[in-house]
């Protein structure tokens, strides 16, 4: 008997090994002030986490241990690694791009 198994493509979660990757896009506010952030799981679950002001920038990956993909052989998981993509803010950019 063989088993083909096909992973199920998760609408805000991608697989990378052993982790979870999610991106996440914050407004300027949440990025320098903080505060909650729900993060969905594959179990259908929100894990919240703690943003510390000014802890995000545009680009930056927080990483969660202990909350990715179960790892093959064992008993332990990955992690779950947050991209963090800061929106901008298009009326001052175009308001900068006059005036230069």
């Amino acid at each position: 008997v063989t088993f083909v198994l096909r992973e199920k493509r998760h609408r805000r979660l991608q697989r990378q090994r052993n982790d979870l990757v999610c991106r996440m896009t914050v407004s300027p506010k949440q990025a320098a002030i903080g505060g909650n952030l729900s993060v969905p799981q594959l179990s259908g679950d929100d894990l919240r986490i703690e943003l510390e002001p000014g802890e995000v920038t545009d680009g930056y990956e927080k990483v969660v241990e202990g909350h990715g993909m179960t790892i093959r052989g064992g008993t332990g998981k990955g992690n779950l690694r947050i991209q963090f993509r800061v929106r901008r803010l298009h009326f001052l950019t175009d308001l900068l791009h006059k005036f230069m």
